[in-house]
């Protein structure tokens, strides 16, 4: 249980840093492609 309660940390903290990279270019791109 210990094992699977890291490896869903771990896949969050990779989705949320994932979904600021996103968050980035959406915001990258609507400055310079309105």
């Amino acid at each position: 249980v210990h094992e699977h309660a890291g490896t869903s940390a771990k896949i969050q903290l990779v989705g949320d840093k994932v979904t600021k990279k996103l968050q980035r270019k959406e915001a990258y791109l609507s400055l310079y492609w309105p």
